[in-house]
């Protein structure tokens, strides 16, 4: 075979098909057009596109042409990904053929293609999100973006996209995997992700993160958080320990909290009477004179309903 390449004997290379020969077709296609000739003929061989990142490496343009014809095809498209590394800062040349590809794929192909381009940082977001908010792609974004290579950049994609793009399982699985992964994506979800999707998160995410959130939603510039109380009470009873510190702390410092903290304590699923710190607070909210009427009365109520067993 060197002795093939040393002669550019493109025939004998071409006949006897292996990823070597390819590689030695490749180098010699870097001068020889007739190389180039025996590579366009073997679309659809994965080792020719190998061939074609390792002249795109050398900075040889029919290696370009080779793969940007491959991501444009269906068919061609897995075997082209397959060979790309992920991270690459070479690959950014291709963020927008990789987009385009995506669009004509079958969804698990195009699912490889995303994680490719969620590899390469913030360049790729606008591909991105121009992916999530088309109906037919997003499927495969949001599986694609599920990909241990996706960059910290990429991730916060779905916290950009419209709220639409986080309606589907697939979807909101990816953005509770980031937000496990991310502090930023769980601020975000705590901050101003949809009622929906924080009761949908209360299912997944572990204790630890869970008080984590529920401290950003208390954070957060929401007016009312009135259509989080069922995900506030399935909050606390699945992890009643950590969440009971941060409860504790928001009932006398935030406000607009604190009506729909009492009416969560109130239901039985809620298991007040493990939260003992919060119970503690309880005396001081039914006694307060800068607290409204409302907020007393409910804070009287459960603390003699719910919290009895700790009191």
């Amino acid at each position: 075979m060197a002795e093939a390449e040393a002669q550019k004997d493109v025939s004998w290379l071409d006949k006897n098909e292996s990823r070597a020969a390819m590689e030695a077709l490749g180098r010699l296609a870097d001068h020889e057009p007739k190389a180039v000739a025996a590579l366009a003929k073997r679309r659809g061989n994965q080792d020719v596109y190998h061939a074609a990142w390792q002249a795109h490496t050398r900075g040889v343009a029919w290696g370009d042409d080779v793969l940007r014809a491959a991501l444009s095809s269906p068919a061609e498209l897995p075997l082209a990904v397959a060979e790309l590394p992920p991270r690459d800062p070479r690959l950014e040349g291709f963020a927008g053929d990789l987009e385009m590809g995506i669009t004509s794929a079958r969804t698990e192909h195009g699912a490889a293609a995303v994680s490719l381009l969620a590899s390469l940082g913030p360049s790729s977001q606008p591909h991105l999100l121009r992916l999530l908010e088309r109906p037919a792609t997003r499927e495969a974004t949001c599986a694609g973006l599920a990909s241990p290579h996706v960059t910290p950049d990429s991730r916060l994609a779905l916290t950009l996209a419209p709220p639409d793009a986080r309606t589907s399982p697939t979807c909101q699985k990816t953005l509770f995997l980031h937000a496990a992964a991310d502090t930023k994506v769980l601020d975000w979800l705590g901050n101003a992700g949809e009622p929906a999707l924080v009761t949908a998160a209360v299912e997944t995410l572990e204790c630890p993160k869970l008080a984590h959130l529920w401290e950003r939603v208390f954070a957060s510039p929401r007016e009312a958080l009135t259509d989080l109380e069922p995900a506030l009470i399935a909050s606390m009873g699945r992890c009643s320990s950590a969440l009971d510190p941060v409860i504790a702390r928001a009932l006398p410092s935030v406000r607009r909290a604190r009506a729909s903290i009492l009416h969560a304590l109130e239901a039985e699923a809620a298991h007040a009477e493990q939260l003992e710190a919060t119970c503690k607070q309880l005396p001081r909210l039914s006694h307060g004179r800068a607290v409204s009427e409302e907020v007393r009365t409910l804070a009287s109520s459960v603390y003699g309903v719910r919290c009895k067993t700790s009191s």
